[in-house]
């Protein structure tokens, strides 16, 4: 009983973290055809936060963009993943904000091209309940992991990793794929899921009470972080203007408060070449299956 107890009240903080994300106001167009060059630039987000938040943490950043450029942008989202690959195949975004598995698509299918990305890198912790005898990668061998969507950067990075270990889903070990982060930790937190993985960033986030009911059992190699992209008929001198802009919010209150809203760090100049070894993995596993299908 004592055990049930624990397990009800890990899903009462976790639920209480769903539902005051929930309540946020939102103002994003999902899934809805932004045509590029509406008397401005269309900036394109990749559905990393709920559809509720996303406005929350991007209007400012338009706002800073758009007294950089001179020039209107709008902020366009979609409701998945999958979504956010079909609008980019269209052309429909002049600027991208997108995981580095993402950012290769755009630049070598599309002719994107870099401007910055995040300084920190980029990390999948593995995350079990505090009480679960689990102390690594290893010992979730015949459990249950669940993962972001499939077309995540966390979800590829994290089935590479079980991979090298001679861990392989379906034979031993279950992956379940959640629409949400915050459905990852829910279902750890009512034992349909013995572990979840997600990106470190998400424990800066979380309340502390929620954080006492977890712990880190792995977390993977750091990789180039998400990156800030342009289309190639934006001009050089709007590309230069959009660096400084982001390059410089550390040098001002609302830059510095920009940051914080977002739980970055900040951004560095960003360079194609940074992303060459991920290049040299392949192209990941789920966005193949989805090309292949569609063919």
């Amino acid at each position: 009983m004592r055990g049930r107890a624990c397990v009800a009240r890990i899903a009462a903080i976790v639920l209480a973290g769903v539902m005051m994300l929930a309540l946020r106001p939102s103002a994003v167009a999902e899934d809805q055809p932004a045509p590029a060059q509406q008397n401005g630039y269309v900036f394109g987000i990749f559905p990393y936060l709920p559809p509720l938040t996303l406005d929350h943490v991007f209007a400012p950043i338009i706002a800073s963009l758009e007294t950089g450029i001179g020039t209107p942008v709008h902020l366009r989202s979609t409701t998945s993943f999958t979504a956010f690959v079909e609008e980019l195949g269209k052309d429909h975004y002049d600027l991208i904000f997108a995981h580095p598995f993402f950012y290769i698509l755009a630049a070598d299918q599309y002719g994107y091209v870099p401007l910055v990305r995040l300084a920190t890198p980029l990390t999948a912790v593995f995350l079990a309940r505090h009480d679960d005898p689990a102390d690594s990668m290893m010992a979730l061998k015949d459990r249950v992991l669940a993962l972001p969507p499939e077309l995540s950067a966390v979800s590829e990075v994290a089935q590479r990793e079980l991979a090298a270990a001679g861990l392989t889903p379906g034979v031993n070990i279950q992956l379940r794929h959640h629409q949400a982060k915050s459905s990852c930790l829910y279902a750890l937190a009512l034992g349909t899921a013995d572990a979840c993985a997600l990106p470190r960033f998400v424990l800066k986030q979380l309340p502390a009470d929620q954080i006492a009911t977890l712990k880190v059992i792995h977390e993977t190699k750091p990789i180039p972080n998400v990156v800030i992209a342009a289309h190639p008929r934006l001009s050089e001198a709007d590309r230069a203007k959009l660096i400084q802009t982001v390059l410089t919010w550390p040098d001002t209150a609302e830059g510095r408060q920009i940051l914080a809203d977002a739980g970055w760090e900040g951004f560095v100049a960003a360079d194609d070449h940074d992303y060459d070894e991920l290049r040299r993995w392949g192209p990941p596993a789920a966005l193949n299956r989805r090309q292949s299908a569609a063919e």
